[in-house]
């Protein structure tokens, strides 16, 4: 089997990486073309999206001889193993230093990036161009480098990676799943919806979580609820609650089916999980919505915004005023909304060029325009809550009874609810067709 073909998604950047690892391999025909080889590889991305694995299979597929340096050595120790461990890359006839976390090599933020530490591998990558050293690194942030360690002729190729796409997701899920005994409810598609947009390493902590949980009550196969109990405590920072204090919690499921509701009209199929379960001893909930659209459109980032504030609104509709648990909603939304206003000109051109033609000086009339824009999002918000009253009261009974929902139970209640309203309807067509 191919390398990479171990490496479940990211189909680009293998590609990319099969060019550079022929260059290794086969280095003679590309010398009659007159390429000389790369001086390295540099890959950039949040925790636990699988850089190091790539990069560990990059290594491996060229079967070249390889040293690792990790910053695990005092500064001035590391420094001078940073030195020796170039020092004796060189001595090989073709060989990859591999710099994993190369962010961790010093304690710099992006405005002190002139480290001891990138000043050295920055001067032993110069010192070893000519001498087949090729060099591959990971680091989350890249902006704390110096410009000049990330320029071509020191890393040749810069790669950014993201969280996986959902089908990927998928096939990863299954990986992982495939290793373990799981009953016949476990769906990787269902787990892989509640995960979409969280790293790799999530998932595989959710599915082995929910073996330690099966294994200590004594059962032989992993359930979905063990599955499902693991992925809220991902999603809450904290272990679930055996018991809770109910008095004020009221307001919660109300809140997270506004957002349901909404975000289902808007987007059929867009919620993957809604949850009002206690955990940490606090009372609260979360809703994880996923936009099928193009997320750079202008119509996901208002659909957002709008879903965004159905909770609040949901909670005015029943209760007669909004709750006072959603401070992180509108912080969302607003700066969702200042983004259409002040980068996307959705308040019109003449607005967009007023306030890029006066700066700072207009601060006051663009809150006004962005609060203008919310409160339009917060009555179509209201709106599409009051015309589905009846399927909301549905969705409410739903979770205040199991306490969670998962996209797929959103869509049974949805589905068997017989007096949806014909608009709802036709959403709902339009997104399967």
């Amino acid at each position: 089997m191919f390398g990479f073909d171990k490496i479940i998604g990211y189909d680009e950047v293998k590609s990319e990486l099969e060019r550079f690892c022929d260059v290794l391999k086969n280095s003679e025909k590309y010398e009659r073309l007159g390429v000389t080889l790369p001086s390295g590889i540099l890959f950039y991305g949040e925790p636990g999206i699988g850089k190091t694995l790539m990069a560990r299979t990059f290594i491996e597929e060229t079967g070249c001889k390889s040293y690792t340096i990790r910053k695990d050595t005092p500064d001035g120790d590391f420094t001078n193993l940073i030195r020796q461990t170039f020092e004796k890359a060189r001595q090989e006839d073709k060989c990859i230093v591999f710099l994993d976390d190369l962010d961790k090599f010093a304690n710099e933020d992006e405005k002190h990036p002139d480290a001891e530490e990138y000043v050295t591998v920055q001067a032993c990558i110069d010192d070893s161009r000519n001498d087949g050293v090729f060099v591959i690194a990971t680091i989350n942030d890249k902006s704390c480098l110096p410009k000049s360690l990330l320029r071509t002729g020191r890393f040749d190729k810069i790669i950014g990676m993201s969280v996986p796409r959902y089908d990927d997701l998928v096939e990863i899920t299954k990986h992982y799943l495939s290793k373990r005994s799981v009953s016949a409810d476990v769906d990787a598609e269902e787990i892989a919806a509640m995960l979409i947009g969280r790293p790799i390493s999530d998932i595989k902590a959710a599915i082995n979580d929910a073996g330690i949980n099966a294994g200590f009550e004594g059962r032989v196969k992993i359930r979905r609820h063990d599955i499902l109990r693991s992925i809220k405590g991902l999603l809450f920072d904290s272990p679930e609650c055996l018991s809770m204090d109910e008095t004020d919690s009221a307001s919660v499921p109300v809140h997270e089916i506004g957002h349901v509701l909404v975000a289902e009209v808007l987007e059929p199929g867009s919620v993957s999980l809604v949850s009002i379960d206690s955990h940490n001893g606090c009372i609260g909930g979360v809703t994880r919505i996923r936009s099928r659209k193009d997320v750079l459109s202008s119509a996901a980032m208002e659909n957002q915004a709008i879903w965004g504030l159905g909770g609040r609104a949901a909670t005015e509709l029943f209760f007669g005023s909004p709750d006072i648990g959603s401070n992180s909603d509108i912080a969302a939304v607003h700066d969702i909304v200042d983004n259409l206003v002040c980068g996307e000109a959705m308040a019109g051109f003449e607005t967009f060029s007023y306030l890029v033609s006066y700066g700072g000086g207009t601060d006051d009339r663009k809150s006004l325009i962005v609060a203008h824009e919310m409160e339009r999002y917060y009555r179509k918000a209201k709106e599409i809550i009051a015309s589905n009253r009846d399927l909301f009261c549905e969705l409410l009974q739903g979770l205040k009874e199991r306490k969670t929902l998962t996209g797929r139970e959103i869509r049974e209640i949805i589905d068997t609810f017989s007096a949806v309203p014909q608009e709802f309807h036709k959403k709902s067509d339009q997104k399967t067709a």
